[in-house]
């Protein structure tokens, strides 16, 4: 999901903003903007960054995998070619 401090940080900046009237709201205004902004993030399906940076590795290990895998084949087919021009 998503990191709760992000949710913390926009709830501090929302509260701080606020025009000094409804600042004496300050409680029940920080829970119902986390629950606005928790549900806003839930449907966004949202990942952590150490999801992300997991998917990242794993694409460029298969990145890797595929470029070798693509090489092998490319001389296994240039081996392919020789033997038959031999026949």
């Amino acid at each position: 999901m998503f990191d709760p401090k992000i949710l913390n940080d926009l709830s501090k900046q929302f509260i701080e903003h606020l025009p000094p009237a409804f600042k004496n709201m300050h409680q029940e205004l920080d829970k119902t903007f986390r629950t606005v902004m928790g549900s806003v993030f839930a449907k966004m399906d949202l990942v952590s960054r150490e999801e992300f940076d997991a998917q990242v590795a794993l694409l460029a290990e298969n990145k890797a995998k595929l470029e070798s895998l693509q090489a092998e084949l490319s001389g296994l087919s240039q081996k392919l070619a020789e033997v038959e021009q031999k026949k």
